[in-house]
């Protein structure tokens, strides 16, 4: 009887973990080298804007914060490109490849000339949740890396830097007196700007609840094809805490469907 032999098929993830077992910090893949001068831009552009926002910013207290943020940035971008010189290649010098970061710290340099301290930290927060997250996705395509110690290391001071910023923004507004509705509302109203058609709208715990299919008379109006009972709901704006790629809402998912209404109008009793 012919004995016939199997062929056995390498599964493609495991092949890419066991090449990332094999690399070394002087022997880095192509994909990871590519992560890290990503990484070193927007570090890069973090460091300059915080040197500039606190060179200029009349809060010193956010300026001693924002300083000392700047420092860690170029820290990190300082180790970023010693790992990629270890590797034969050439670190960039300028950021930066991430346009929602970038966005970010443009609004923050143009709040200086007459913005509040809550506006720009509300802004330096948004630049802040932009790297954290630029870090989240190149730990997630670098898993199992040579340099997976260094990234989940830096990763953990930018987070503890948002977290900062975010923590300052938050002290200041349930400080009485510190923050007026009108300055509250400058920065909800730019938040509701960012926002574009066909945006993914995630609720407070984390769950998407529905697509943007357009703003309409201060609400936003879901897609009827990304809805569980296949119809348009609307949603007042001041449900959106933030807006980066996708919309965030200060609502959690339950809250949210129970909220929602059938037209704009309705919206009012929201």
């Amino acid at each position: 009887m012919q004995t016939v032999k199997k062929q056995i098929y390498k599964i493609p993830a495991i092949r890419e973990t066991e090449e990332k077992i094999m690399e070394t910090k002087t022997n880095l893949d192509s994909i990871t080298l590519k992560k890290l001068q990503q990484l070193v831009q927007i570090n890069l552009d973090s460091e300059k804007g915080f040197n500039e926002v606190s060179h200029d910013i009349k809060d010193k207290s956010i300026a001693i914060v924002f300083t000392e943020l700047g420092s860690q940035r170029r820290e990190n971008a300082s180790e970023l490109k010693e790992l990629i010189t270890w590797n034969g290649e050439v670190p960039v010098e300028e950021g930066s490849y991430l346009a929602a970061f970038h966005r970010a710290w443009i609004s923050l340099r143009e709040l200086l000339s007459g913005g509040s301290s809550y506006a720009i930290l509300s802004e330096a927060e948004r630049g802040e949740d932009a790297i954290m997250k630029a870090y989240e996705d190149v730990l997630i395509a670098t898993a199992g890396s040579a340099v997976n110690d260094v990234l989940t290391r830096q990763y953990a001071v930018v987070k503890a830097g948002y977290e900062s910023v975010r923590d300052m923004r938050n002290n200041l507004l349930s400080s009485e007196g510190s923050v007026n509705d009108e300055e509250v509302a400058c920065v909800q109203d730019a938040e509701v700007e960012r926002i574009r058609d066909h945006m993914d709208v995630i609720a407070s715990c984390g769950k998407k609840v529905g697509v943007v299919d357009h703003l309409e008379a201060g609400t936003i109006k879901l897609t009827r094809n990304d809805s569980p009972d296949n119809l348009h709901h609307y949603l007042p704006t001041s449900w959106v805490s933030k807006v980066d790629n996708r919309v965030y809402l200060n609502k959690n998912s339950r809250e949210t469907e129970q909220g929602w209404k059938a037209s704009a109008s309705a919206c009012g009793t929201c």
